[in-house]
């Protein structure tokens, strides 16, 4: 949406999207917790979605990761040239099909590195899921009170396996990327040569 509208429209959506991640964890983790407890009492219901717990760690989550990931997106459809799917229409496919045959794929890596993005996020944001968790017991929350009575085996074992599962992703990440680069030079080079013979 923010990508397809101009003007002044365009100017206060980013700015709306973006402004979650100007706002402290802390302040993020309370609102949550308040505006769920005020909406259940307010309404006077016992409902499970009003209480604090995984969910609204979840809904907490979102709304500040959510911004990060948009702004990776973005940045990619930056780059996205409109003539392709105006060609792809007037050629006769169907938006559906040019969703899926040409706009998702130039957004996979935006998306995959958003995916990443939000992972180690929601790992490191701590503030939020104490607010928000009630009685549920997080991985952040874990490791938090193994520190607290000091370092143990378990911790370093989990930082270790934190690190190579990040080195894993960015080797594939890199991998992919090289993969498709060559796979583009070579339909560039395929076209030209296409070219080159019809002149």
């Amino acid at each position: 949406v923010i990508n397809s509208v101009a003007g002044r429209a365009r100017t206060v959506l980013y700015g709306l999207m973006i402004s979650t991640i100007l706002i402290p964890g802390v302040v993020i983790g309370i609102s949550t917790m308040i505006l769920w407890t005020k909406m259940g009492n307010a309404m006077g219901t016992e409902f499970f979605l009003f209480n604090p717990g995984l969910h609204l760690s979840v809904l907490g989550q979102v709304s500040y990761i959510a911004a990060m990931v948009m702004l990776l997106v973005l940045a990619r459809l930056q780059s996205f040239d409109a003539g392709l799917e105006e060609a792809a229409l007037d050629l006769g496919a169907s938006h559906a099909q040019v969703m899926r045959r040409i706009l998702l794929p130039h957004l996979y890596p935006a998306v995959g590195a958003g995916a990443a993005v939000a992972f180690f996020q929601s790992i490191e944001n701590f503030n939020v899921t104490q607010f928000t968790r009630g009685g549920a017991d997080t991985l952040t929350v874990y490791v938090f009170s193994k520190v607290r009575a000091g370092i143990t085996p378990t911790i370093n074992a989990l930082a270790f396996l934190l690190i190579c599962v990040t080195l894993v992703l960015a080797v594939i990440y890199e991998v992919n990327r090289r993969r498709r680069a060559r796979i583009e030079a070579a339909r560039e080079a395929e076209a030209r040569r296409a070219e080159e013979a019809m002149l």
